[in-house]
């Protein structure tokens, strides 16, 4: 990470997508709707001011972390790998498969794999990618 002590604040908007929520994706990654309710706006940069003034304050947002099997089955779904292909190719069965989709969504906060799709390439570009928890 080229800028670790910037914060990138990324607001998308994606046509015809309803996507409402923000994601801390790393320590200083903020990947939001450009829907976001400005209360939850005020939060979260009143949080970052008060750390950059050096009141104790943090972010008080989980980052986002992948386990490694939901990061590796996460890349071949953007490649537009189905179901079926990633359960052959992870020797898991198609349920497995599902669930960790399931799984990501969820940490992603969306159902539309659009903006997951989004949410990747962006913290790629910006990151070295999505935490991975190698426990």
């Amino acid at each position: 990470n080229q800028h670790p002590d910037t914060l990138f604040i990324v607001f998308m908007a994606i046509a015809n997508v309803h996507f409402d929520e923000y994601l801390l994706v790393r320590k200083n990654l903020l990947i939001s709707s450009k829907s976001i309710k400005p209360d939850s706006l005020d939060t979260i940069l009143g949080d970052i001011l008060k750390k950059e003034s050096g009141i104790s304050g943090t972010i008080n947002l989980p980052t986002l972390s992948l386990s490694r099997t939901e990061s590796s089955m996460l890349r071949m779904w953007m490649e537009g790998q189905g179901t079926i292909q990633i359960s052959d190719r992870m020797n898991i069965k198609a349920k497995t498969v599902s669930s960790h989709k399931g799984n990501i969504k969820r940490k992603i906060k969306t159902h539309n794999k659009q903006v997951i799709y989004h949410v990747v390439r962006l913290t790629d570009n910006v990151t070295n990618g999505i935490f991975v928890n190698m426990r």
